[in-house]
């Protein structure tokens, strides 16, 4: 029993700080819409506390915002924006538009609208010490690297992933 509990109490502080530091993005309420209205984006961004992600084959739940076009309302994707402030970034972990909705701009839209949603959340006084949006997708993504390259983005290896299997961009939050 001595054991267990020696290897339990880690695993909980570890899910503790997890949820800190989803807290960011989670002062904004669920529901809240955003979009970019003086450049007249055709979509706007919904906040939502769990957006179902499938992720090779298995459902996660992350906080994150729908992508709703403008005219209507459809759900055409989800974005899901995570604050990590040991590397002083938000990583955009999910960007995902529906496959009947794809090049019409919306993941470049998406990542303009959390773009903004980071200056909102930092003259909040939130997202300390965070300068940069950092974004990564499989070697196989050519249409999200043109959104990610249309959006500002550049390619990066300040942070570390996988060699050969991931393109790594960011971009300053300015």
């Amino acid at each position: 029993m001595f054991k267990l509990k020696y290897f339990i109490l880690p695993f909980i502080l570890l899910l503790s700080f997890t949820e800190l530091k989803a807290t960011e993005f989670d002062a904004i309420e669920d529901g809240k819409q955003f979009r970019r209205t003086k450049a007249g984006s055709p979509i706007y961004l919904e906040k939502r506390a769990a957006i179902v992600v499938e992720n090779y084959g298995l459902k996660l739940k992350r906080s994150g915002f729908i992508i709703c076009e403008f005219d209507g309302g459809k759900k055409v994707g989800y974005i899901t924006p995570t604050y990590k402030p040991q590397d002083k970034i938000v990583e955009l972990s999910w960007v995902f538009i529906n496959e009947a909705d794809r090049g019409k701009g919306y993941s470049t839209e998406a990542l303009r609208t959390v773009e903004a949603i980071c200056k909102y959340l930092k003259s909040k006084g939130l997202l300390a010490g965070c300068d940069y949006l950092y974004l990564t997708m499989g070697t196989d993504n050519a249409p999200m690297k043109k959104a990610a390259i249309t959006a500002g983005y550049e390619p990066t290896e300040r942070i570390w992933s996988p060699p050969g299997l991931m393109f790594c961009y960011e971009k300053r939050i300015g």
